[in-house]
């Protein structure tokens, strides 16, 4: 079958079967908790299983590696660019410091020096 007709049958087939291919999905996620973050770090070409990440949680006290403000499993992951390997599970509000800031070590020192100004 054509790819073009692959993708036309599929989207009939889901649309047809809406309440079947929910319970799929909601059943393989319920029994693999952490597949669709593995596979949105690999995206991020962030090194990192599920299983090593609540470990990294739990070596954290389930608290932000920045300000120390409590954690869950919806904690960002932070890493180096340019590398795969992950610095820490950070809150919403850091990871977006350092996303601002655009991981510039002399911005973030500006900011600090303007903040005790």
């Amino acid at each position: 079958m054509p790819r073009k007709n692959q993708a036309a049958y599929h989207r009939d087939y889901r649309s047809r079967n809406r309440d079947k291919v929910n319970a799929w999905s909601n059943a393989y996620y319920k029994a693999h908790p952490g597949s669709s973050r593995e596979y949105k770090w690999r995206k991020q070409g962030i090194c990192l299983l599920w299983e090593q990440f609540l470990e990294m949680l739990t070596n954290q006290n389930y608290h932000c590696k920045i300000c120390s403000r409590a954690i869950d499993t919806s904690a960002h992951v932070d890493h180096k660019h340019g590398s795969c390997e992950p610095r820490g599970a950070l809150c919403s509000a850091c990871n977006k410091v350092l996303g601002f800031a655009s991981e510039d070590v002399s911005v973030l020192r500006a900011a600090i020096e303007y903040l005790v100004a």
